[in-house]
């Protein structure tokens, strides 16, 4: 038996789905970080990053076999949809989109880096010469995974939705 729902209790249904999975995912983060850093023993956080990994993949699954999915633009780190064109200046503005995106997560990527090993590893924080230069190489060596990952799972969901936009049409 089906439940019939009006479709503004459905929609406050997923914002509620929506914001008890987002919370679940902060918790759980912040539980294995402390965990992490009070044991010292990445293996201490096993049971919970299997089961925080359980809960995105089930998400995943059971969005992605609905009857009713459909894809959805990705955005950028402000919130903003990106243009599902396939014109040259716009792939170039998204290319240029996902540099800057990249560049920001791989510089917090760093800066986290660097406060963990200081708290975990009580090591001093020298800044001279060699601190920056092997802090800029660090940066270059996360932006170029980040980018090519952020290109490709970004310009395939584009890629999806264009083609599911498509499908609409014909």
């Amino acid at each position: 038996m089906m439940l019939s729902i009006d479709e503004r209790s459905k929609r406050r249904l997923e914002e509620t789905a929506t914001g008890v999975l987002g919370l679940f995912y902060v918790i759980c983060t912040f539980e294995m970080i402390i965990k992490l850093m009070v044991t010292k023993d990445i293996t201490s956080i096993l049971g919970e990053f299997i089961i925080f990994l359980s809960v995105i993949f089930t998400f995943l699954i059971v969005q992605r076999f609905h009857r009713s999915y459909s894809p959805t633009l990705p955005r950028k780190n402000n919130g903003e949809l990106l243009s599902p064109e396939n014109t040259k200046q716009a792939k170039h503005k998204r290319l240029l989109i996902y540099a800057k995106d990249s560049f920001v997560y791989s510089i917090s990527f760093t800066a986290f880096s660097v406060v963990m090993d200081y708290l975990t590893k009580k090591q001093n924080i020298t800044f001279n010469l060699e601190f920056f230069v092997s802090q800029f190489f660090k940066i270059i060596l996360y932006f170029i995974p980040f980018f090519i990952l952020d290109t490709l799972l970004k310009e395939r969901k584009i890629k999806k939705y264009n083609k599911w936009n498509e499908n609409l049409d014909d």
